[in-house]
């Protein structure tokens, strides 16, 4: 029941084993899973991730920092 419940939550992990990097939201990935995963990113959807973490220097978009 879980598993079917996490398809439809958008959560990480599941859209990395379905190789759909185009669904993550960068902007809403707890950090420790950002830095976790930083390989699979470059690897996977390199251009978005980069766009992603200029925005984040420039001011333009927001890190998921909540649990530090």
């Amino acid at each position: 029941m879980l598993s079917q419940m996490r398809k439809y939550l958008n959560v990480l992990e599941v859209n990395m084993s379905a190789k759909t990097y185009d669904e993550v939201d960068y902007s809403k990935v707890p950090s420790q899973a950002l830095r976790k995963h930083v390989k699979a990113f470059y690897k996977n959807d390199k251009e978005r991730y980069e766009d992603y973490k200029n925005k984040l220097v420039k001011g333009e978009a927001k890190a998921n920092a909540g649990a530090i």
